[in-house]
């Protein structure tokens, strides 16, 4: 475990950012809804979660087996990703998560 403490990208170190940005954002009372990104039969799963103080978090994972262009990925402020190489060039690596806060 003291390898993971110090490695920034260690699943234990994403893990306590995303429970740190959930409890600062109050994620866990926010107002859940579906993205219309998952609606499109397509390969990533999306949700956003709308704060009782109206900050939006659109959270993505990319289940398919290409890059995806996710237009909030510029747009937005890119809270937490699943590791360095999540996002290339606006596109959300495949095997991957972020979290953006609209």
């Amino acid at each position: 475990m003291d390898h993971q403490l110090g490695n920034p990208q260690s699943v234990l170190n994403l893990y306590k950012n995303a429970l740190r940005i959930r409890h600062e954002l109050a994620l866990g009372r926010a107002e859940f809804e579906w993205d219309p990104m998952s609606e499109q039969g397509s390969q990533i799963l999306a949700y956003r979660l709308t704060t009782e103080s109206g900050d939006t978090v659109l959270v993505a994972a990319n289940a398919g087996d290409a890059p995806v262009e996710i237009p909030e990925l510029t747009s937005g402020e890119l809270l937490l990703a699943s590791g360095q190489s999540a996002v290339m060039a606006g596109k959300l690596a495949v095997d991957h998560t972020v979290w953006i806060k609209l």
